[in-house]
């Protein structure tokens, strides 16, 4: 459990770029439960890794399929499909959302939607 947390913390760092320059969500935490209650049961797909590949953006291997299939709602998402810089901004903070209740769930099992953040 102590290294997943600090593999963890480190793809956190690593995906961070953003918050690093003092830049809000664009998502609400609402959000993330909305794309994590209706998450997609195939996990990703080859378009979806696609699109991870060809923007650079590392998944961490510790997310659950829950939290894969929220990343593919984020992916594609109606509202973001003619933005990608707005696309891949939401998936760099879905991911750090996602991350983050996965370190929470480690170290409170019973926290909120921690049902959803273990493999």
């Amino acid at each position: 459990v102590f290294e997943l947390l600090i593999v963890a913390a480190a793809v956190v760092f690593s995906f961070s770029a953003a918050n690093a320059q003092g830049m809000d969500s664009p998502l609400t935490q609402q959000q993330f439960n909305d794309y994590e209650q209706n998450a997609f049961s195939g996990g990703l797909t080859a378009d979806d890794i696609r699109f991870l590949t060809d923007n650079q953006i590392r998944v961490p291997e510790e997310l659950s399929p829950v939290q894969k299939g929220g990343l593919h709602n984020v992916i594609n998402d109606p509202k973001t499909r003619n933005d990608p810089a707005t696309r891949i901004k939401e998936v760099d903070f879905y991911l750090n959302l996602a991350v983050k209740q996965t370190i929470h769930c480690a170290i409170d099992p019973r926290g909120t939607n921690c049902d959803k953040a273990y493999p």
